[in-house]
């Protein structure tokens, strides 16, 4: 029996037309493509991680920065209340006003029908109609000027009633050219004063006599100057619970503030205030309050992203305990009405906060911020966590609370995922 012929091996298709060489060139090819592959799949997740912590970094500086700046205006302001304090020209000047307020007080009121016309036609035709406006309802006018004392009468005929400037101007008047005796006063003293607050970045300037609190020196001459804080139409007042406060610790030295709260004399803007007592041989004479300026702090704020350092969708706000903003949101500054339509759509702000808003042009006080990074950055915490934004956007968010024994605020930088993502993504 003839031996069984070999069994020939099955070979492909492509084997049978390839040369050895191809198949060894193509086998290269495969191997070097599923490199390349795990290798751009390991540098992308690479990629982002870097990425991920270069944004980190960026946020935090930025953040920390910024916080120093703040805490640097918080603390100017602090130590230059405390230094003018215990001044004399802070201490002195608070005698000479008060004593020449007095004189004031001793004039008949029947005898200043001129004076209460000006005003009238101030209160009617100036200050309520603006302050309506903001509040989008009819306002009391006795709300606002019920209890007004002779000298108080006299002094804001004298120097806003009278005075042909905006109310934003009305510090300009260094002289009524009344004849007064406060007017000598206010001639030598205002320029100082008002020198002061341009100096120290300081919205206005108080002196309050500590007996019956009347406000018998102001820098910006709102409706608040001249008026008693403890029995005049301002007496329930963020400022005059403020002077209560300083007025009962009796401690020389001290500074006592007060967060931004709503202030009718200034058409219901957030202002904050900060004071300190002022002693003459250890005997309370007056106090000096300072209300802090929006201006600095939101200058503060924009720096990184007026200089394009952070894109087109970052941003730092401040927050305060109530978790509602303390500065102004980017998105408002650059286009307000379309800011608006975007909370009301997100029902973040009611039609009155709204109103608000457009209105003194802030977000300060009205806009709800409320978040994950708010609520621990409240709770002394620092990070960086990806959240979701008061827009409803999702952010990258660095938050720390501020070194401030003053004002309870926290700090948040942050940056849309879509913006940062997008370099990774290409």
């Amino acid at each position: 029996m003839a031996p069984d012929a070999p069994k020939s091996e099955k070979v492909g298709w492509w084997a049978r037309h390839t040369s050895v060489a191809t198949r060894l060139a193509v086998g290269v090819l495969v191997v070097s493509i599923v490199s390349l592959v795990a290798s751009v799949i390991i540098a992308v997740a690479g990629s982002g991680t870097d990425g991920e912590e270069l944004l980190h970094s960026n946020l935090r500086t930025v953040a920390g920065a910024r916080a120093a700046e703040i805490n640097a205006y918080l603390g100017s302001v602090e130590s230059s209340l405390e230094a003018m304090g215990a001044g004399r020209t802070a201490i002195d000047g608070v005698q000479e006003f008060a004593a020449a307020y007095n004189e004031l007080e001793q004039l008949d009121p029947a005898d200043l029908k001129a004076e209460q016309d000006a005003l009238a036609t101030f209160y009617l035709e100036e200050f309520v109609p603006r302050l309506e406006k903001v509040r989008g309802v009819p306002v009391d006018v006795l709300d606002v000027s019920l209890g007004l004392t002779p000298a108080a009468t006299y002094l804001q005929s004298a120097y806003i009633a009278d005075v042909a400037l905006p109310i934003e101007d009305k510090r300009l008047v260094r002289d009524a050219e009344d004849g007064s005796a406060w007017t000598e006063v206010h001639k030598t003293l205002h320029p100082i004063f008002r020198s002061s607050t341009d100096r120290l970045g300081i919205a206005d300037l108080f002196l309050i006599e500590p007996e019956t609190q009347a406000v018998v020196y102001s820098t910006n001459k709102r409706i608040d100057f001249a008026t008693s804080l403890d029995s005049g139409p301002h007496s329930g007042t963020t400022l005059a619970r403020l002077a209560t406060r300083v007025i009962n610790s009796g401690e020389a030295g001290v500074v006592i503030g007060t967060d931004f709260s709503s202030y009718a004399p200034a058409f219901d803007h957030p202002v904050a205030f900060a004071a300190t007592p002022l002693f003459d041989s250890g005997q309370l004479v007056g106090v000096l309050a300072v209300s802090l300026s929006d201006e600095v702090i939101d200058e503060i704020m924009s720096i990184d992203w007026q200089s394009g350092r952070l894109d087109e969708s970052g941003e730092l706000y401040l927050v305060g305990p109530d978790a509602r903003m303390r500065s102004d949101s980017r998105a408002f500054v650059e286009n307000p009405e379309a800011y608006l339509n975007r909370v009301d759509e997100l029902g973040t702000a009611t039609a009155e906060e709204q109103n608000q808003m457009r209105s003194l042009g802030t977000t300060v006080l009205f806009q709800d911020v409320d978040s994950t990074a708010v609520r621990a950055a409240l709770q002394g915490e620092s990070g960086f966590i990806s959240d979701t934004s008061y827009l409803g956007a999702e952010v990258y968010t660095a938050y720390q609370p501020l070194d401030s024994e003053t004002f309870d605020w926290v700090i948040l930088a942050e940056q849309e995922r879509t913006e940062v993502d997008a370099p990774i993504r290409d």
